[in-house]
């Protein structure tokens, strides 16, 4: 019986380290969905490809600023119809990030990068030609 549950803590053991180690691209190669968390300079380079989306959440009270480009989207509204391979995803805070990153991905989308430190992040990051506007919604 000690045996057999050693065997099992080990399998799952090592099936983390495997799982750990596995590069994004080629989970998403294989179909599998990813989420996964970046920096904002990693999320600005993914969108150097045609077919990546650029999401930003607001939450219901959300006054914050515009991020040029972005599809705007609470957590209770319909996807942008534009959203379909990768997706790189703008929030506010880290949990509101994760929560329409996981909500895309039951929707089918397989590759989904947040970035870590968010809208604001995004704002230190950005080139000095890319004003940003305020609050609009849309």
């Amino acid at each position: 019986m000690l045996d057999r549950m050693r065997r099992r803590l080990l399998a799952a053991a090592a099936l983390g380290v495997v799982l750990a180690a596995c590069d994004p691209g080629w989970l998403h190669e294989r179909g599998l969905r990813v989420i996964r968390e970046v920096s904002a300079g990693e999320g600005m380079r993914l969108l150097e490809d045609p077919g990546t989306a650029l999401i930003q959440v607001r939450g219901d009270a959300w006054t914050g600023v515009r991020v040029e480009g972005t599809a705007l989207v609470a957590e209770q509204d319909p996807l942008p119809e534009q959203v379909a391979g990768r997706v790189v995803v703008l929030a506010e805070g880290l949990d509101e990030g994760m929560r329409m990153a996981a909500r895309l991905s039951r929707a089918g989308i397989r590759d989904v990068a947040v970035v870590r430190g968010g809208v604001a992040a995004w704002q230190a990051a950005r080139p000095p030609q890319a004003p940003e506007r305020p609050g609009a919604a849309g």
